[in-house]
């Protein structure tokens, strides 16, 4: 499967952002509206993972989720609480990235990658949550959860498969060389099938015909021009039990 170890690291966090939300989190409203958060979190990078390179599949993530703070889309209260989550989960599974959130929030606003009223909004969040300050993980704690076990790919489809299930209209974005056609006529409720290629691979998927680039049946796209393209829940799981057999079905 196409960037597989990708998907195994983020399949990993994604357990360590439920973890500390059920460890964080004590207003049973808020809880329960963060582990509905936590139920999709990074779900689109994964899915993207199948049919762009990691690097398009990352930047593409981070510019598109309100919980990064490297996009200008506007951000709500919860909006930010995951983004203090995603930061203070990362040392359980990311040796990369040991800080926890008050400590990397801190490191940020010192480098200037924040500014002050961000940065103070952050920190109110972090105050909430009775993680403003260092020292929130121990070693042990990071031990003991890194030996989280590795997931296979039939679990890493599986999930996929429950999240498009979740969320019936999935947006994938590829970026590259493309070209997309209309396969058949026979469109019921402006709903048809369509073909895909780039370079010598393709898929076929069903898709709203106005959803996608203005009713256009063909079209060129060229780097670095990024397609989206909303696929049916049906035509992603075909896709995805194709991926199992022969993962040279993604582009």
């Amino acid at each position: 499967m196409r960037n597989a170890n990708w998907m195994r690291y983020t399949w990993k966090h994604r357990r360590a952002v439920e973890y500390v939300v059920k460890k964080y989190v004590h207003d049973e409203i808020m809880r329960e509206h963060m582990l509905k958060r936590a139920q999709v979190h990074d779900m689109d990078k994964i899915l993207m993972y199948l049919f762009n390179d990691a690097k398009e599949a990352q930047l593409m993530h981070v510019s598109t989720q309100a919980h990064h703070l490297e996009n200008n889309l506007p951000k709500s209260y919860e909006d930010l609480m995951e983004t203090v989550l995603d930061y203070e989960s990362a040392p359980y599974t990311k040796p990369d990235k040991p800080l926890n959130a008050y400590d990397f929030v801190l490191f940020l606003f010192e480098h200037g990658y924040l500014d002050e009223k961000l940065c103070e909004k952050l920190f109110l969040v972090m105050h909430d949550l009775g993680i403003d300050h260092s020292g929130t993980i121990t070693g042990k704690e990071i031990e003991d959860y890194g030996s989280i076990y590795e997931p296979d790919e039939k679990e890493i489809v599986d999930e996929i498969m429950q999240y498009v299930r979740r969320c019936p209209k999935v947006t994938v974005m590829i970026r590259g060389n493309v070209q997309l056609r209309l396969m058949s006529d026979d469109l019921h409720d402006n709903c048809g099938f369509f073909s895909m290629q780039r370079d010598g691979k393709g898929i076929c998927f069903e898709a709203y015909r106005d959803e996608i680039y203005h009713g256009s049946l063909m079209i060129p796209f060229g780097e670095p021009e990024c397609i989206m393209i909303t696929a049916a829940d049906e035509e992603i799981r075909v896709l995805l039990e194709n991926a199992a057999e022969n993962c040279s079905c993604f582009l």
